[in-house]
Order: structure tokens, then C-alpha cells, then sequence
């Protein structure tokens, strides 16, 4: 019969047997994937010009983590969607940051109306 003291020491069995001993097994972990919040702003033509000079769009993306979709303009209509995805705190940061440039910048104030869904 085999002793519990054999099955722990490391010096006994072979260099397999011995590494066995010493490698434990992790169980894995599941990652909680995080809700997308999805948000669209309503914004005329020259908010749009704002937004897009000097790549600011593209630099709240990157900082905030937050994905910001233009959408295309239909005809005739001087107003555009800007949507916003990304998590709770990668939207609400990117919104907050366009807000204070289309507000400390020489145009109209941004047009407020929100709309969000969550998936």
C-alpha cells in the first residue's frame, strides 16, 4: 500500500511523475462578456465639419473605446445620425467629449435629442 507522504515527494518516480506533481490544473475561466450600448445623436451638416476636422472622431474612438459611426446623410435632409456602441462608460465618455467640442467650438450648440438601445 502506497503512503500519502510517497505520493507528495518529489524525489520518487520519474522526472514525468515528478513534473505531474508539480503542475497544477486551472480551471478556466469564462469571461462575462459586457452589454454594447448603442446611442445616435442627431447633428446638422456643420456639427458634422466640426467633428470631423483634425480626426477628433477618430481620437475619441481610440481613447474612449467607443465605436462612432457617421451615418451617410439622405437627400436633401441637413440633419445626420452619429452613433455611439460600446460599453456604458466607452459611450458616455465619447458623447460627453463631442458635446464639450460642438459647444466650445464657433457653431450652433448640438442638438440634444438621444435615442439608445442596448443588445
Amino acid at each position: 500500500m502506497e503512503n500519502q507522504n510517497d505520493k507528495n515527494d518529489l524525489s520518487r518516480g520519474t522526472p514525468a511523475e515528478q513534473a505531474k506533481k508539480l503542475v497544477t490544473v486551472a480551471e478556466p475561466s469564462i469571461v462575462k462578456e459586457e452589454k454594447k450600448l448603442r446611442i445616435a445623436l442627431h447633428l446638422n451638416n456643420d456639427d458634422i465639419k466640426i467633428l470631423k476636422r483634425n480626426g477628433f472622431v477618430k481620437g475619441v474612438a481610440r481613447r474612449s473605446g467607443c465605436q462612432i459611426d457617421i451615418i451617410p446623410p439622405k437627400e436633401g435632409d441637413d440633419e445626420r445620425l452619429v452613433h455611439f456602441t460600446g460599453s456604458k462608460i466607452a459611450v458616455a465618455k465619447a458623447k460627453r467629449w463631442v458635446k464639450e467640442q460642438l459647444t466650445t467650438s464657433p457653431s450652433a450648440p448640438v442638438d440634444a435629442t438621444t435615442s439608445a438601445t442596448t443588445s
